[in-house]
């Protein structure tokens, strides 16, 4: 799994060296606002599975919803409905203090953004629905779920980004080598899925 992220970012490295070297050039990015760019994307990852401890060890939440007569498959809602509060609680602020910072508050009062609502709410529902899904197959999976669901669902996660990627003409314009390489990484995620899957 390590190998096809690693192939996929490595792909995506490929395909920004050869946009940049198109016709317009952009100003090159100093090296330490990239370091620091890389260093806070590592710390995101590593703390994002954070919120998949709670689901680990939120298991007595999801044994009492069963209990009082919650379905097996949505046992785990409530344990996400009490998670989201302190997930919230870092991203909501920090993010209302950019826009701050950035003076783009303003920007959701200008007129037609009804669109972009839209497609905010939708990736919001999205995502519920995704976590939804991935609590419900963990809690298939027995013990383990927690931590082989994470894992696979972190790969799908790679593995449709970068399908919506090509869908999207995101990849237009790059080589050979660029696609190439981001076909491997796509395919050794999904292999890795099924070893983690046959290793329960």
């Amino acid at each position: 799994m390590l190998v096809g992220i690693s192939l996929c970012s490595w792909a995506g490295k490929l395909k920004e060296n050869e946009l940049k070297a198109g016709p317009v050039e952009p100003a090159p990015t100093p090296r330490k606002s990239y370091a620091l760019g890389l260093l806070i994307c590592i710390l995101s990852g590593i703390l994002s599975a954070c919120a998949n401890l709670g689901f680990a060890f939120g298991a007595e939440v999801t044994s009492l919803a069963i209990k009082l007569g919650t379905p097996q498959r949505y046992a785990a809602i409530p344990l996400w409905a009490m998670m989201m509060v302190p997930l919230f609680l870092c991203n909501g602020p920090f993010c209302l203090y950019l826009l701050m910072r950035k003076r783009s508050l303003a920007k959701f009062l200008l007129p037609r953004t009804g669109r972009y609502y839209f497609l905010a709410g939708s990736m919001a529902m999205m995502w519920l629905v995704g976590m939804f899904f991935y609590g419900f197959g963990a809690n298939k999976l027995g013990r383990s779920g927690s931590s082989m669901g994470w894992a696979i669902l972190m790969s799908s996660v790679v593995i449709v980004a970068n399908l919506w990627g090509l869908t999207t003409r995101e990849w237009h314009g790059t080589g050979l080598r660029a696609k190439r390489t981001m076909r491997v990484g796509l395919l050794v995620l999904v292999v890795a899925i099924f070893i983690i899957g046959g290793a329960k």
